[in-house]
């Protein structure tokens, strides 16, 4: 699988590098669906991410609503991360993960979110 060989490669960590740091929000986007789909049934790549510091700008991005496109991805790989993960769920509650959501489902302004939320 490509998930295993991207792990074993290093490629997780240039992933939660760039959906922090990227330059534009499109990067940072990109970054977040590459991540969603590593943790997409994946109980190491989930730990992997969660210990590269993978969960904080996810929920950065979540709480970022200048661009509404881009909330699919991230709340996907909350979701995904969380995904039969105890301890990514108490992660990502102690990263605000919880608050962001919630919040972006009373988000008049974004009501696509509903639903991907």
């Amino acid at each position: 699988k490509n998930q295993l060989a991207i792990r074993e490669a290093g490629g997780i960590a240039p992933l939660v590098s760039l959906a922090r740091d990227g330059a534009t929000l499109q990067q940072r986007t990109y970054a977040a669906a590459a991540l969603t789909n590593m943790a997409a049934g994946s109980a190491e790549d989930q730990i992997a991410i969660r210990e590269a510091s993978g969960i904080g700008p996810l929920v950065a991005l979540v709480g970022n609503k200048s661009a509404p496109h881009h909330l699919h991805f991230t709340a996907a790989a909350l979701w995904k991360l969380a995904d039969c993960d105890p301890e990514n769920q108490v992660a990502i509650r102690e990263e605000g993960g919880i608050a962001a959501l919630v919040a972006l489902l009373h988000d008049s302004d974004i009501p696509q979110q509903r639903e991907e939320a």
